[in-house]
């Protein structure tokens, strides 16, 4: 055998080590989220992550194959290279009072929102999907953002994340963000002349985006996405900051190459865009 032909063997033998190895740890996974609850859940594997639920087995598989399957596949057709090369729990909890309870029992933990949260440390969500799956599809952004984009300022992950809480798949397979229920606010700060200026928004630090007006920070980041994605725009401007956030890392310069004037500028077109949804 030659040296090169060694060279192949031997990077072939690791590759089959290395999948080996991750399998049992993906078996691992899988037996340790089953010895937490009882035998009436659902815990199976989907791709990256281990999904557990309290409903029935329909309503399951629509959740695992459509909200959890078909949508991280098409969030990684459209933004992201790379995938975790870790398991990402998912704990789908069939009402409030389930949900609740079971967070406070497995985790000591009392959700903050009722409709459920991602916990990135312990790569951990934790759902009340009776309440619909945007919640899940926002968390799941998150959560494959982060391998891919670790550096994602708040307005944008925030803003991309809340993108897909209401959402459909176009004909090419990706998905696309539809009006929701942030509109109202946003469109009562328009109307009341109280918007933060997009360039203060994209400059916000964590707390301060987290902080007083949150809720107008995410609806402004929200839509400022969603009219990216109707310009076309949001894919290119997602892998360009991505790609060159050592450059910029609140994202302004590219957005002011890509859209061609200055945020000033895009701010009156935008606010003029958000005011036409109304008809839609």
């Amino acid at each position: 055998m030659t040296c090169s032909s060694n060279r192949l063997f031997g990077a072939v033998l690791l590759g089959l080590l290395a999948a080996i190895h991750c399998m049992a740890a993906d078996d691992r996974e899988l037996d340790a989220v089953r010895k937490q609850l009882p035998a009436d859940f659902i815990v199976e594997r989907a791709s990256c992550f281990v999904v557990a639920g309290d409903m029935g087995r329909e309503q399951f598989d629509r959740f695992k194959t459509w909200t959890i399957g078909e949508c991280s596949e098409a969030l990684h057709r459209a933004y992201f290279n790379k995938k975790p090369n870790y398991t990402i729990t998912i704990y789908l909890f069939n009402g409030d009072k389930s949900y609740r309870s079971w967070a406070k029992k497995l985790f000591n933990e009392e959700p903050s929102s009722p409709y459920g949260y991602y916990t990135p440390s312990e790569r951990r969500m934790v759902m009340n999907i009776a309440t619909g799956g945007g919640t899940l599809v926002h968390e799941m952004v998150h959560a494959l953002m982060r391998p891919d984009f670790p550096g994602a300022p708040t307005w944008f992950d925030e803003g991309l994340g809340s993108l897909y809480e209401q959402c459909t798949t176009g004909e090419d397979g990706l998905l696309k963000g539809l009006i929701n229920w942030r509109y109202e606010g946003l469109m009562e700060a328009v109307r009341k002349n109280r918007l933060v200026p997009l360039k203060d928004v994209v400059r916000m630090s964590d707390d301060q985006f987290r902080g007083r007006g949150s809720g107008l920070h995410y609806a402004e980041a929200r839509y400022f996405c969603m009219y990216l994605q109707e310009k076309k725009l949001l894919r290119t401007f997602y892998k360009t900051f991505r790609d060159r956030y050592n450059e910029d890392k609140t994202g302004e310069t590219f957005l002011v190459e890509l859209l061609g004037k200055d945020l000033d500028a895009v701010e009156a077109v935008w606010i003029a865009w958000v005011k036409g949804l109304e008809s839609r």
